[in-house]
């Protein structure tokens, strides 16, 4: 009888000691699946599950027990074991897994979203292959910058709070952007039609109102599009961001506006959406997309960027602006996922917004930050501030596009080309996967003597893109002997491009070049010794003080752990060249065409067209004969020759005032003795001109 006194407090003790341990949280180690990412198989690392006791509501009915035949999944992010019966949606809202699993339950709540440097490896792999990044590339940014996040399904994406500016701290708000003062090139000559006119973004700036600043294009008609949503969004409650921050409600981004101004139709801020524009295009002009201002179709397909409002409005985060990592591409039929630029995380002025956005468009392209190492005593940035360039006026300063590029005089694409660079990340390579680039098929100007663009004539007036470090644009002239010269200069409003140009003979080899340390534009001079066929090449560059060396591709500098300048990497972009020489062929073509209503009598107007011929060299033509055909409310030809001035005046019957009509000449021939009509010389270039009333 003693003994069972004994053995029931032994039999209690025992009891009690297991229902302390169960009550106790502790850690498990299991057995863990493997995970495929990048086309490779590899093992994941074991993982500590946390172990609660379980709630009633908790604990599955007995039908839905596993048996002991069963196996026990497991998922990926090595958090939560759960059963295969009943089947439970894995996260909510909030981004706490929903499951069910037999006897004890395990569950870990996990928060909306995490510094990517705070998750587990299994975690990171899952937005590794999201990304479309390899792992161990994606685990060391993930390391070293803590912007990098990761929600609770996985999905990598950026808030970029290094990007931040505090807007009383950033400069005016006026529109336009600093940069080296450029001005138009010399007019006349042949225009190579490249996407919209070159003057658009390397001449004077044009003017916008309320309706013209929301209808801009870059690249009408391309493949793929960036719409820079300033009109005002309505971001759905099945966005991504909508469910991880304002707990799946919908939310509106109000119309772009800065800060202190009174209306979105104020022009400071018509004129900062054209600026940013200006800026943006220039960043993406070596790929086939659209940089618009305008509502895309719903059945286009890149990316929309919201610029609007303040961080505080849904986000409650500092930061310039938030993406997702390696989204482009999506339909933007308004359902679409965004990413955000914040007029106030951007400073509040025209330069922190155009920045921000090409660096917030790049997150979507796959692109990383760039940062730097520590070195010297300074700690490791995980967004570089850019560099200073020595012994150069005109470009004093560098930074690259996906570092914190605010208030320095170059932005580039880079791949880790500059001092203490933390990513060697291709960026260019990068964007390719998503964008396809103007080289190729899209090239504008051919790379080889036997594809290079021909000139007709004695001028050049034209436009073109560098699309990538080893594109280069050349140009066939036929020359007389004597004097040559040629300008050539990048976009107006921060040129992404260097430009460089060299003149090349009959045979490919280099004559002269022209490289200028204190500008990115370039001016070439040249005499041809006879009369033949010459190559004008334009190439984008690194920059160096020392003597440069030439290749096909530029000047490759290397400035790692120096302030010496920038590699030829990231010099792409458009540039406009102009230029003129003798032609060793004679030749006439049109040089103006107007056309207008003159006055015949008190009711009566004439439709009159004045033509002016020119010769190779802009000398006007006497005696020309002009043949031109009239088409629209009447029909018929006419011919006449030129006078002493090289103009010519083709009349129509005279009309009452009253009467509707319209006309079109158009310049079907010009003769003159031992010279050729240089069709590609005309200006306009369709030799037409139209009027109507």
């Amino acid at each position: 009888m003693k003994s069972r006194p004994l053995g029931f407090w032994l039999i209690a003790l025992v009891l009690l000691a297991a229902l302390g341990y169960r009550a106790l949280d502790r850690t498990e180690s299991v057995a863990l699946p493997s995970v495929q990412y990048d086309g490779v198989v590899r093992p994941l690392a074991q993982a500590a599950v946390p172990v609660v006791s379980p709630t009633a509501a908790q604990v599955p009915a007995p039908e839905h027990r596993l048996t002991g035949n069963t196996s026990l999944p497991m998922s990926l992010d090595g958090a939560v074991v759960f059963t295969a019966l009943p089947k439970s949606p894995v996260g909510s809202a909030t981004g706490t897994p929903a499951v069910t699993t037999p006897g004890p339950v395990v569950v870990s709540p996990r928060p909306k979203f995490e510094a990517a440097a705070d998750v587990s490896d299994e975690r990171l792999a899952l937005a590794a292959a999201i990304a479309k990044m390899d792992f161990a590339e994606f685990k060391k940014q993930a390391r070293q910058d803590r912007d990098l996040k990761v929600d609770a399904m996985n999905r990598p994406f950026y808030i970029c709070e290094g990007m931040a500016i505090d807007p009383k701290a950033a400069p005016s708000v006026s529109a336009g952007s600093a940069g080296e003062a450029k001005s138009a090139p010399a007019g006349g000559g042949v225009y190579i039609a490249t996407d919209v006119p070159p003057s658009s973004f390397t001449g004077p700036t044009s003017p916008v109102n309320a309706t013209s600043a929301f209808k801009l294009h870059s690249r009408p008609g391309a493949a793929r599009v960036i719409y820079l949503d300033f009109g005002g969004h309505l971001t759905p409650a099945s966005s991504l961001w909508a469910i991880m921050h304002t707990g799946g409600t919908a939310f509106y981004s109000p119309p772009f506006q800065f800060i202190g101004t009174s209306s979105p139709t104020q022009q400071v801020n018509l004129d900062a959406i054209r600026d940013v524009w200006y800026r943006v295009s220039e960043d993406y002009a070596a790929w086939d997309v659209d940089v618009t201002t305008e509502q895309p179709p719903v059945t286009a397909r890149g990316q929309r960027c919201v610029i609007s409002g303040n961080y505080d409005d849904w986000l409650h985060s500092s930061c310039g602006g938030i993406s997702h990592l390696s989204t482009f591409g999506g339909l933007l039929d308004g359902t679409d996922d965004p990413n955000f630029v914040f007029v106030d995380g951007a400073g509040n002025y025209v330069n922190g917004l155009q920045v921000c956005v090409s660096h917030e468009v790049g997150h979507t392209l796959g692109l990383s930050h760039m940062g730097e190492v520590a070195h010297g005593g300074v700690a490791a940035l995980g967004y570089s501030f850019g560099h200073s360039v020595s012994s150069t006026s005109g470009v004093t300063s560098w930074c690259p596009i996906m570092g914190a590029a605010y208030d320095v005089d170059l932005v580039q694409w880079t791949k880790g080309q500059y001092p203490y660079a933390n990513n060697p990340q291709d960026e260019i390579a990068s964007i390719n996967t998503f964008l396809t680039p103007r080289t190729t098929a899209l090239d504008d100007h051919g790379n080889t003597l036997t594809t290079a663009t021909v000139v007709s004539g004695s001028s050049l007036d034209t436009g073109g893109i560098l699309a990538g470090a080893g594109d280069v644009d050349l140009f066939k002239l036929s020359v007389a002997a004597g004097p040559m010269s040629f300008s050539a200069i990048g976009s107006r409003v921060y040129p992404d491009a260097k430009i460089c140009l060299q003149m090349l003979n009959a045979s490919g080899t280099v004559v002269a070049s022209h490289y200028s340390v204190s500008s990115m534009a370039s001016t070439l001079n040249y005499n041809a010794p006879s009369n033949g066929t010459y190559y004008l090449k334009v190439i984008g560059v690194g920059f160096t003080t020392s003597t440069p060396t030439y290749s096909g591709t530029g000047v490759a500098m290397t400035v790692v752990g120096s302030s010496a300048g920038w590699t030829n990497y990231g010099s792409i972009g458009r540039y406009n060249v102009a230029g003129l020489w003798q032609s060793d062929v004679n030749a006439v073509s049109v040089a103006s065409m107007t056309a207008s209503w003159v006055k015949m009598t008190n009711v009566e107007v004439a439709g009159t067209a004045i033509i002016r011929i020119v010769n190779q060299y802009g000398q006007p033509m006497r005696s020309a004969a002009v043949y031109v055909r009239v088409t629209g409310s009447a029909s018929g030809s006419a011919a006449a020759k030129s006078d002493s001035n090289g103009y010519v005046t083709i009349q129509m019957p005279k009309q009452r005032m009253t009467n509707v009509a319209n006309y079109t000449f158009t310049v079907t021939s010009l003769v003159y003795p031992a010279y050729v009509y240089n069709v590609a010389a005309n200006i306009p270039l369709s030799g037409s001109v139209t009027i109507s009333r």
